[in-house]
């Protein structure tokens, strides 16, 4: 498994998640497993996404699909987003 950590500002969350949600079907043709949405306590329009993919191919090649800008765009997206491909973590105790 592998990982991509996005980090956007976005005009409007509402407007955003409503795309996000519509695209899901998309990304999970792509190989996305799913993952989780935060927003910042100072910003409600700055979104950090977590998604967990089949492989780190995968993820990189629906990073730079022409179908994402489109929707980034749509969905409101400002700026260039930060992104993290990781690798699978390690648990460690707290």
């Amino acid at each position: 498994m592998a990982h991509i950590i996005v980090w956007h500002q976005v005009e409007d969350f509402d407007r955003w998640k409503s795309e996000f949600d519509k695209h899901g079907p998309i990304r999970q043709a792509a190989g996305s497993q799913g993952g989780i949405v935060y927003r910042s306590y100072g910003d409600s329009n700055e979104v950090v996404t977590v998604l967990e993919w089949d492989s780190k191919e995968n993820a990189q090649a629906f990073m730079a699909s022409q179908d994402l800008q489109a929707v980034m765009e749509e969905a409101g997206v400002t700026g260039q987003p930060m992104v993290a491909f990781l690798d699978d973590g390690i648990a460690t105790p707290v």
